[in-house]
């Protein structure tokens, strides 16, 4: 298998990130960066990425707003 197609799999099928693969393999982030948009698969490979990004930040943001909620006005001005 040579570096392209490392890269390709790497980032479609194992789900890594540029930087990840990048250290891996010893190659710019730049280079596979190059690659990856050249595949046909990668806006659609973008638009899952943003998506699942967007629905863990959301949940995130509910688990921490949820803790503040939970803390009692004593606890948040305590001396």
């Amino acid at each position: 298998m040579n570096k392209k197609q490392q890269i390709i799999f790497l980032y479609y099928e194992k789900g890594f990130l540029p930087t990840e693969i990048a250290k891996d393999l010893n190659v710019s982030k730049a280079y596979i960066t190059e690659v990856i948009k050249s595949d046909e698969r990668y806006i659609l490979e973008k638009q899952k990425r943003k998506s699942i990004n967007k629905t863990k930040n959301r949940e995130e943001t509910k688990k921490y707003i949820k803790n503040i909620l939970r803390l009692s006005a004593s606890e948040l001005f305590k001396d």
